[in-house]
């Protein structure tokens, strides 16, 4: 996927001195060592890593142009236009644009039915709370207009079916 904006914002390797592949701690420790000057990171928002890099290590959150988010998720059905809205982060003035993917949870077609149905059932059933305790989930809803991206499991189409 980095390979796939990289090429579609027109930036190349040699643009760059040194590029990392790293967890969430190590972006941290970089930016707040000043050994790096930008990072992507794909991630729920809002998220505590952001809020401690952002907090103390005087960076902040940049936006893509509309252009590049279009180019980029014309690419990946499971991508959409996204926004970090003003205010997710401490000192966040304006909104950021930018992409993000769906929640997905997959598993083996081989798992039974019922074992996907009743996960589904309960998941659906306690969503509230999950949202309250994972503000990550505040905005997004559990089934989205575009639940088509791959082959949906035969409980989920049953609890989808009973559900409504």
């Amino acid at each position: 996927m980095v390979d796939k904006l990289f090429k579609d914002i027109g930036w190349k390797l040699y643009n760059f001195n040194e590029l990392h592949e790293e967890g969430p701690n190590e972006i941290y420790n970089l930016f707040c060592k000043n050994k790096i000057d930008g990072a992507i990171y794909l991630v729920g928002h809002p998220n505590s890593i952001f809020i401690k890099t952002l907090n103390e290590c005087n960076t902040k959150l940049i936006s893509f142009s509309q252009k590049e988010i279009e180019e980029y998720i014309d690419s990946f059905r499971h991508i959409s236009v996204s926004v970090i809205k003003k205010g997710t982060y401490p000192n966040q003035k304006q909104d950021i644009h930018t992409f993000s993917s769906q929640l997905l949870l997959a598993t083996s077609a081989n798992l039974d039915e019922k074992i996907v149905y009743n996960f589904v059932k309960i998941v659906s059933e306690h969503y509230p709370e999950l949202q309250k305790k994972n503000p990550a989930l505040k905005n997004v809803s559990l089934f989205g207009s575009e639940i088509n991206v791959i082959p949906i499991h035969n409980g989920v189409i049953r609890f989808l079916n009973n559900s409504h």
